[in-house]
């Protein structure tokens, strides 16, 4: 096997993994979980054949947060019931 095509397989095994990895953490942030210790040693793969899934371990330092809610925009009706003071 030529050293071109090993190098191009392993690249895109790293990428997949790599994309694994941004959606994993993109999902616990869905979830409203933040994990704070995001290292290489904390991602593990299940096993060592080509069919490995990537895992994220070591919760101890995670914890439960939720992004500040956007506040509603106000309906844009007619106030009908307020009268402004007329001057003179």
């Amino acid at each position: 096997m030529p050293w071109e095509k090993v190098y191009a397989s392993a690249a895109a095994c790293g990428a997949g993994y790599f994309r694994t990895m941004v959606e994993v953490v993109h999902h616990l942030h869905q979830l409203g979980v933040m994990h704070r210790d995001i290292k290489p040693e904390n991602f593990l793969l299940t096993t060592a054949g080509d069919d490995a899934v990537l895992k994220l371990c070591d919760f101890g330092l995670s914890a439960y947060w939720r992004a500040p809610a956007l506040p509603r925009p106000r309906p844009r009706r007619p106030c009908t019931h307020i009268t402004l003071p007329t001057w003179t």
